[in-house]
């Protein structure tokens, strides 16, 4: 993932987490994702989370992948390929 869109999902999911009062452990468990990978996505240290894991994740907190995209923080992203 890109810089700037990493930042975005990073700080999108945190919220998401919150507004659920969803722990990272919890999260892992109920998306069937190791919890490793929630907490190096979390703490920004995974570089290519991909579609499969974000749906998961998503799923688990009964998100649709539209809704979650929709906030500001990612409508705000520049273009990377010009």
């Amino acid at each position: 993932m890109a810089k700037g869109i990493q930042q975005a999902f990073v700080r999108q999911l945190k919220v998401q987490m919150k507004a659920r009062k969803i722990t990272a452990y919890r999260l892992a468990y109920d998306a069937g994702v190791p919890y490793s990978t929630v907490k190096s996505i979390l703490d920004g240290k995974s570089r290519a989370t991909n579609i499969v894991t974000i749906k998961k994740l998503l799923d688990a907190m009964k998100l649709s992948v539209p809704d979650f995209f929709s906030a500001d923080d990612f409508a705000q992203l520049e273009q990377e390929i010009k």
